[in-house]
């Protein structure tokens, strides 16, 4: 079970020298004070999902188009790609995750949570020792992370809620270090490269396609998030994702317009996702 409590931060420190950084004075040089309000808005993004931010085309796109102050899509980009320069933010782990961080915004976030009773990070995208903070659980450290690191007290309340909603659970789809945390978006490609135990489980039981199966986990993915539930242990995010998915109806998750379909579908494949078949 992942720690389903929230993951961002209501406010974040904000230091009365942020402006005199030579960074942000390059940034404020290169793009003036449209450099500024982008930076300082990507800071509250950050923070409000946590100590870090998934970063690509959709993202940046979207974030344009809330931004507000005249703020486009390219000024987006050239800005993110000044703040790299200037390492503002880890290009290495951007690189490697596709995320927006640093090592001065996780000190920042953890400093912040630092009354929280549970906090969950993922190893591979730290850039701070967490030793100091006893709070602090690190997915992918330890294969043994699961239950018995969150608070007893919520062990016992999830339990006797799950224990409720458990008489119409699906059957337990075998898989491998089942307890382990592991972060949303690696679960859901997991479960899309487990044929057997997961795909073919779930279409049949719930009749839906591929393709409506691959929407849905995405809905199910921002659903989660929403809630602040980056983590969780591969064997709930199944049983949840099921539980879930029967509550829905699971026409919205046919082929959307401008979706990109997988060219190896055969004509009736396509039609029956669309509906039309």
């Amino acid at each position: 079970m992942a720690y389903t409590g929230k993951t961002g931060l209501d406010y974040f420190p904000f230091e009365t020298s942020f402006f005199e950084d030579d960074k942000i004075e390059l940034i404020d040089s290169e793009f003036g004070s449209i450099g500024i309000v982008i930076t300082i808005k990507l800071l509250c993004k950050i923070y409000k999902e946590g100590y870090f931010y998934r970063w690509g085309d959709d993202e940046c796109r979207l974030f344009s188009r809330k931004a507000g102050a005249g703020i486009v899509y390219s000024n987006v980009k050239e800005v993110v790609a000044g703040l790299f320069r200037r390492s503002f933010f880890d290009k290495e782990v951007y690189d490697q995750f596709q995320i927006l961080t640093s090592k001065g915004i996780q000190k920042r976030y953890f400093e912040a949570a630092e009354r929280r009773k549970s906090i969950y990070v993922i190893k591979d995208y730290l850039l701070v020792d967490t030793s100091s903070y006893k709070n602090v659980y690190i997915v992918g450290e330890d294969d043994n992370i699961s239950l018995n690191n969150v608070n007893i007290n919520r062990q016992s309340k999830v339990k006797e809620k799950r224990g409720k909603e458990s008489v119409d659970a699906p059957t337990l789809f075998p898989v491998n270090n089942s307890s382990v945390l592991k972060d949303i978006d690696v679960l859901k490609s997991d479960c899309l490269n487990d044929p057997i135990n997961f795909v073919e489980h779930v279409r049949r039981e719930n009749r839906i396609t591929q393709i409506q199966l691959e929407n849905a986990l995405t809905a199910f993915n921002n659903h989660l998030k929403s809630g602040g539930d980056m983590v969780k242990a591969v064997k709930d995010y199944r049983y949840h994702f099921q539980n879930w998915l029967k509550k829905q109806d699971t026409k919205t998750f046919r082929i959307q317009p401008g979706q990109t379909v997988n060219s190896n579908l055969s004509t009736n494949q396509v039609l029956e996702n669309l509906g039309i078949k």
